[in-house]
């Protein structure tokens, strides 16, 4: 399973995936977390912040992983 952010803009912007304050993946334009195995470990809030020189913004979303 992946999840992606995707921001446009001039200049090409900075992405990332943060998770509990630490970067989970980074790239331009597009980035992708992807979970090989899910988890409840991978249960919670995410962020994807976008930035270039013209400003920057994020957006949260939260995965609920339902177990048996």
């Amino acid at each position: 399973m992946n999840i992606s952010c995707t921001a446009s803009g001039t200049p090409v912007p900075y992405v990332q995936w943060i998770r509990n304050g630490n970067v989970k993946s980074s790239g331009q334009d597009t980035v992708f977390v992807t979970f090989n195995s899910i988890s409840r470990a991978d249960d919670g809030q995410y962020t994807c912040k976008a930035n270039n020189s013209a400003g920057n913004d994020e957006k949260q979303t939260t995965l609920v992983v339902h177990c048996k």
